[in-house]
């Protein structure tokens, strides 16, 4: 049977059971012995805290460009952002209110903690979506942080067994899957929104600039 997705974004039809948790338990065996079989186990927790900092940036990339696709969109006529195009989730206020949902869910699915007031499935304000969103930022930054979390068994809410790897890697997948959607249906209606270049303000590249990691440099003379 084919498993529902989390807010409408299904899995693939022909993932078993069976043979998905045998697959990712072996995965998280092979790193979990690649690591404690160092020659130089200092030099495995160095190399899992390095890993976890790279996490932690994509996490914080993720929180980056929602929040600025969110803030740019507030300023969009009503009649823009119930526009859509074909291809896409469907309107841009739809868009980004199934992207903030989803994330709020895919973090309970990690942490087994269910929200106190969780997003209604009514439409709420975009100033509302980019507010969970600043808050949900942290609490995924902390789980990166966490050098026990990947491999962590917990259960979706479809019943679904698996590493904490997977709900976080299909958060940073689905964030960013539907801010492009957002962004499409923009490019196909032509509207220009100031100071957001379309895809490429909110790559992980302007991020670096906006957060201080990345300065230019200057050319050696010769």
């Amino acid at each position: 049977m084919r498993p529902n997705g989390i807010f409408g974004c299904a899995r693939p039809a022909r993932l078993s059971r069976v043979r998905l948790w045998p697959v990712a338990y072996i995965a998280r065996r092979q790193v979990t012995i690649a690591v404690e079989g160092s020659a130089e186990t200092a030099n495995g927790r160095r190399w899992a805290q390095t890993m976890n900092e790279a996490l932690v940036e994509l996490f914080r990339h993720k929180t980056w460009a929602t929040v600025l696709l969110i803030e740019a969109c507030r300023g969009l006529d009503e009649d823009v952002l119930d526009a859509t195009t074909p291809g896409t989730y469907g309107t841009i206020r739809e868009t980004l209110h199934h992207l903030v949902g989803a994330d709020e869910s895919y973090l309970a699915t990690v942490t087994g903690q269910r929200p106190a007031d969780p997003l209604p499935s009514e439409q709420v304000s975009l100033e509302t979506l980019a507010d969970l969103t600043r808050q949900l930022g942290p609490r995924w930054e902390a789980l990166a942080r966490d050098p026990e979390i990947a491999t962590r068994e917990v259960t979706t809410r479809d019943g679904w067994r698996t590493p904490a790897a997977i709900p976080m890697a299909q958060a940073i997948h689905h964030a960013e899957c539907h801010r492009g959607h957002v962004l499409s249906v923009l490019g196909a209606h032509s509207i220009e929104i100031p100071g957001l270049d379309i895809g490429e303000d909110l790559d992980v590249w302007h991020h670096g600039i906006a957060v201080g990691l990345m300065q230019e440099v200057t050319p050696a003379p010769g």
